[in-house]
């Protein structure tokens, strides 16, 4: 169905009539239904206990699952890497909080994650064991959470050098290839652009002679490594030139040789200074590069390049050849029909949109010299994410700021093969969520003509990694809302609340211990009947548990056998009573910005003392507590005026004293 003309752009005339235009459109435009959390309001929480996650990546998984990888400081510790493998349902496959990628020392960082066609992830990071020198490290995963490459990972890289920009890129049959670039430590210095591939077993294939794929002494930057389809791979980087950035790409064939290829070629125009850049391959063994050049209104250009090093077209193309306004923020995804899409932000006056095109095999513009763009409301868009489904069809989400600036809102926009619209000419609102910051946005294809869209959420108290999916068709179950998990004298209950819903058959409440870091397996504590009446039902449940620890604690909506939805993960500290045993846990959340929970279990009523010291073991305060009770106690902690930093409890009962870490973090 044709819900516009696509080769036309929004101008000031046009917009004197988009009223009109609206109200057609939102007669005809097919819409999108549902949420995990049925509201506008909220997103789900997808992984407990974050602290400040950054370079956050999300990856789909052929099963219609996906990954989140991202890197965290927790407790004060060096910066680590942890992963999340989650269902298109909601239910996380590993413990709520994830799981490290690598049990190995030192300070990880920048993690890069791909995914195999079996459903395998693979991340690469840097390591910072000493200043001397920097360490590429691997490791491969599966959906379980099984560690293939043993607990630390495969080493990449060790040498007398720096590395100051790595990529990352696995074939159809699970090689591994990481291109980087190496910045010497003699004066002056060398740079050069490497590659490495890893076979399936983690064993790097790539002999030392054909390792180093270009010296020079001009300053490299951005390398991308990608396969061509043919167990081979293009390699591309961009190389300072005579004040401006040059694009070079080099082939390797699937003996890692450069049998074409006699030296890298200059993708690039000559009058062209880039800024950023992105590339994708298709079935033909030709790979499209795409670049942003500088000056005062920003362009997108492309060339297209076989696997012999020919240009498929003499000079490098405009992507919207008659889109005024300056483009940025290159996003790119293969389609299924052996094309290119692709969508950038174009800022022009006071307006930033969303545009995207489709490059043919061939070089052609499939969507006109207009492009599209995703939304006829003007505002201020950015943040676009995108990808595409096995129709050929494009998801496209992206940011818009609300009435402050804290306000940020999520829209989603759906586009067929042809380039037009198919929901809402506006987009699909998502999220309206108020005073919280966005950021990280990934947007995954569910496979069932869907979406899921991932998201870092932050405001002044917390943040965390959120998300939300929309469904192509409308689901008539009822939402599960306060779910709340507390200990309570020798049990855990479990608690929610559900509204108006017919699919839903039973919900199952499902445990998980924390142990240690290899735990992965979530049990079931019951399966409880919905009730009947077609309103907003109230449920409890308490059991036992068989030992003392920490427990994440869900529920699953099932219709038969099968999960519709997964609830966010509640952690709960759980003591057992065990005769005369004084016991205390850690606190409860930790790290926190306000406050936090202490609990402990006495006995009988007795005195009871904590001490409060910072860093330096500086006493800074002390509070005892008479009117305690036999059983579960609790304490509330609040930070008040305290910085940022590491501190010390000491819990006295009695003869009995123990001293525990805790973290303020008021970074947000």
């Amino acid at each position: 169905m044709l819900l516009h003309n696509r080769r036309r752009t929004y101008s000031p005339a046009f917009g004197k009539n988009i009223a009109l235009v609206l109200c057609v459109l939102f007669l005809c435009a097919p819409a999108a239904f549902g949420q995990w959390i049925n509201s506008l309001e909220k997103a789900k929480k997808l992984v407990v206990d974050t602290q400040t996650p950054y370079n956050i990546s999300s990856v789909e998984n052929p099963d219609g699952g996906f990954y989140i990888v991202w890197q965290d400081k927790k407790d004060n510790a060096a910066a680590d890497i942890y992963f999340q493998s989650i269902e298109i349902n909601g239910k996380v496959r590993l413990r709520g909080d994830g799981k490290q990628v690598s049990t190995r020392p030192g300070v990880k960082e920048n993690p890069i994650a791909k995914v195999n066609v079996s459903g395998q992830l693979f991340v690469l990071w840097k390591e910072n064991m000493n200043t001397e020198c920097d360490e590429l490290c691997l490791q491969k995963t599966t959906a379980n959470g099984a560690l293939q490459w043993g607990d630390e990972g495969v080493r990449v890289y060790k040498e007398n050098g720096h590395i100051t920009n790595y990529s990352l890129a696995v074939d159809s049959i699970g090689n591994a290839y990481v291109s980087y670039i190496e910045k010497s430590n003699t004066t002056p210095a060398q740079y050069f652009v490497k590659v490495q591939k890893i076979n399936t077993n983690g064993e790097i294939e790539t002999p030392d002679s054909l390792m180093i794929v270009s010296t020079t002494k001009e300053q490299k930057y951005s390398t991308l490594i990608i396969p061509d389809q043919k167990q081979g791979a293009f390699i591309l980087w961009l190389e300072a030139r005579q004040g401006k950035n040059v694009l070079f790409v080099h082939h390797l064939d699937s003996e890692g040789k450069r049998s074409y290829f006699v030296k890298p070629i200059e993708v690039s125009s000559a009058t062209d200074d880039i800024l950023s850049y992105t590339a994708a391959s298709l079935k033909n063994g030709q790979i499209t590069a795409i670049w942003q050049t500088g000056g005062k209104n920003k362009e997108l250009l492309f060339r297209s390049v076989d696997e012999k090093g020919k240009y498929l077209f003499a000079e490098p193309k405009k992507i919207a050849p008659r889109i005024k306004g300056s483009k940025s923020n290159i996003q790119i995804t293969q389609s299924s029909d052996n094309s290119i899409v692709v969508s950038w932000l174009n800022e022009s006056g006071k307006t930033k949109n969303v545009y995207c095109q489709k490059i043919t095999h061939d070089g052609k513009l499939a969507w006109g010299d207009d492009a599209q763009f995703v939304s006829y409301k003007p505002s201020n868009k950015f943040g676009q994410a995108l990808t595409t489904d096995r129709l050929g069809e494009s998801f496209i989400t992206w940011f818009e700021r609300g009435e402050s600036a804290s306000d940020t809102y999520v829209y989603a926009q759906k586009i067929n093969k042809e380039g037009h619209l198919m929901w809402d000419s506006t987009g699909v609102l998502m999220l309206r969520s108020k005073g919280t910051e966005k950021s990280y946005p990934a947007v995954i294809n569910d496979r069932k003509q869907g979406i899921i869209v991932i998201l870092k959420e932050a405001d002044k108290n917390s943040s965390g990694i959120y998300g939300q999916r929309l469904f192509a068709e409308k689901k008539q179950f009822a939402s599960l809302v306060d779910l709340n998990a507390s200990a309570r004298e020798d049990s855990i209950v479990v608690s929610w609340k559900t509204g108006s819903g017919s699919m839903i058959k039973a919900f199952r409440i499902e445990k998980f211990l924390l142990k240690t870091i290899n735990d992965t397996n979530w049990t079931e504590v019951a399966t409880i009947p919905a009730k009947v009446f077609h309103e907003a039902n109230e449920y409890s449940y308490a059991f036992l548990p068989d030992t003392d620890g920490v427990y994440f604690i869900r529920v699953l909506q099932l219709a038969e056998n099968t999960v519709l939805n997964a609830s966010e993960i509640q952690k709960v500290s759980y003591l057992k009573p065990v005769g005369d045993k004084i016991i205390v846990l850690q606190n409860i959340p930790n790290p926190f910005s306000d406050s936090t929970v202490i609990n402990y279990y006495l006995p009988e009523s007795m005195l009871v003392r904590f001490e409060f010291y910072n860093s330096r073991i500086e006493k800074m305060d002390e509070k005892e507590i008479l009117d305690t009770q036999k059983g579960r106690n609790t304490f509330v902690f609040y930070s008040g005026n305290l910085p940022s930093g590491t501190y010390f409890y000491r819990f006295t009962a009695k003869d009995v004293i123990e001293v525990k870490k805790f973290v303020i973090d008021k970074s947000h």
